[in-house]
């Protein structure tokens, strides 16, 4: 990732362009199997907790419902335990990346705006997300699932997406089958 910061103090005077640079981190999970593991019993806990507080009174969640939960909290727990470092680059990135998305101009007014504790709330969860995602990245690097000629079209059928961004839909998909499969054995 690169930063760019271009100023000029006055007529005349030159410019001055500061560049901020920042790599991915390189996360170790070549253990990922055996800390699911030794995991389990804080994820099921984390899961009950997440059942609790998204079910609505005189309602069953919905198999589905209560799987997506339990990825979400392995999801939470693996990125507890790995813990990559994330520079203060690659986060204002991403949240610039993040309010952009929702339309949203990232600058001084926005704290102004959102005031500091939800601000604060919201940098927290984009911090927690990258971390997730970086987790899950490495995991997946490691893992490389492959993805048949006959899935690709199975699923373009579905969703006509451009083929680079569906073979990592499919690859996620994988990832999220296998890692489930872990954490029921």
């Amino acid at each position: 990732l690169i930063d760019a910061e271009l100023s000029k103090t006055a007529k005349g005077v030159d410019w001055t362009i500061r560049l901020h640079f920042s790599e991915k981190p390189n996360l170790a999970v070549a253990d990922y199997e055996s800390i699911i593991k030794k995991l389990k019993p804080a994820i099921e806990k984390t899961l009950q907790a997440f059942i609790e507080a998204s079910q609505p009174k005189n309602k069953t969640l919905t198999p589905a419902e209560i799987e997506e939960l339990r990825w979400q909290s392995l999801q939470l727990h693996l990125a507890l335990h790995y813990q990559p470092p994330i520079t203060d680059l690659y986060l204002r990135q991403q949240t610039k990346y993040h309010l952009e998305k929702l339309g949203i101009e990232f600058g001084p007014e926005l704290l102004q705006k959102m005031g500091e504790e939800n601000f604060s709330q919201y940098l927290s969860k984009i911090f927690r997300d990258i971390q997730q995602q970086l987790t899950l990245g490495a995991i997946l690097d490691q893992l490389q699932p492959q993805i048949t000629e006959a899935e690709l079209e199975a699923e373009q059928k579905k969703h006509p997406i451009k083929r680079e961004e569906l073979e990592v839909v499919l690859k996620v998909k994988k990832l999220r089958t296998h890692l489930l499969t872990l954490l029921e054995a």
